[in-house]
């Protein structure tokens, strides 16, 4: 979202600043031409791995804790006061570590997207400025943004060609 305010933001800059001047502009689907980088598939199996390892802990950490909770349950009445407090600090410290797992779990995915997609998703922006540079373009704008009749103007496959160079 933040990129499709800045790109909006951009144009309309683009446009009031160089009104006078001539404007040569093309499009760029900028998911497909990521989508199609070299290495996209190998970085998404290793984002999708890394979640995959962390689910499997919380998993573990989820039914430990169910298990605690139903013995906890099924021998509450046959347990002295003092066995009733350590089960029950015993089920809040697992409590926690579960909270802690999953808001773990959303800060590393983003870490771990971010590192690993950032430099592909830099590539993909100086593909797309050599294209635009090689087919003369001086502004390229999203084809999310804008229905553009001419395809001729769209550089996608050019960029997705000099990604595979």
């Amino acid at each position: 979202m933040k990129r499709l305010s800045l790109i909006v933001f951009l144009l309309f800059g683009f446009l009031v600043t160089n009104a006078q001047s001539d404007i040569k502009m093309a499009i760029v689907d900028f998911d497909a031409a990521l989508e199609r980088h070299p290495q996209y598939t190998e970085t998404q199996s290793r984002i999708e791995a890394q979640g995959q390892q962390m689910q499997t802990e919380i998993t573990e950490l989820t039914n430990l804790f169910n298990t605690k909770l139903k013995e906890y349950q099924a021998s509450f009445f046959s347990l002295s006061e003092a066995d009733k407090k350590a089960k029950e600090e015993e089920l809040g410290t697992l409590d926690k570590r579960m909270q802690e797992a999953q808001q773990n779990f959303v800060t590393v995915m983003q870490e771990t997207e971010s590192k690993l997609m950032g430099p592909l998703e830099t590539a993909v922006q100086e593909a797309i400025n050599r294209a635009a540079a090689l087919q003369g373009y001086n502004f390229v704008t999203s084809a999310d943004l804008f229905y553009v009749a001419d395809s001729n103007r769209d550089i996608t496959p050019l960029v997705i060609d000099i990604l595979n160079q």
